[in-house]
């Protein structure tokens, strides 16, 4: 669920979209210069948020170094040994090629790129 609603500012008419988080938190994003703008946000939110792939702003910030750390501390269930392996393609692989890259600049078409290349 979200909304939009018109607010106006020394430039003109601007939109304001508001929606949920997949935690449920409720948030914003102004500065929209059309409805018609605004509206495809909106859709574009929901569309991720409904296939599981939505990444907040804020999350979109941190780099890909950043987030495997976090990801790689949240791994308990797995067996040591597994989590070596996972550590060493990590920091062998990943980070070397994408670490200071913000989660938002990743593209499928870079990782398929990249993935290519490591195959050879």
């Amino acid at each position: 669920m979200g909304s939009v609603t018109p607010y106006d500012t020394s430039s003109g008419r601007r939109y304001r979209v508001r929606y949920r988080l997949p935690d449920n938190s409720q948030t914003d994003k102004r500065g929209f210069r059309t409805k018609r703008e605004a509206d495809l946000f909106l859709a574009n939110v929901k569309v991720s948020k409904s296939g599981g792939e939505f990444v907040s702003a804020s999350q979109s910030r941190i780099t890909v170094a950043e987030w495997a750390e976090q990801w790689l501390a949240t791994q308990v269930q797995i067996k040591p040994s597994t989590r070596n392996g996972y550590e060493s393609i990590v920091g062998s692989a990943i980070i070397p090629k994408w670490g200071a890259t913000p989660l938002a600049g990743l593209t499928h078409a870079g990782i398929q790129k990249w993935l290519a290349e490591e195959s050879k």
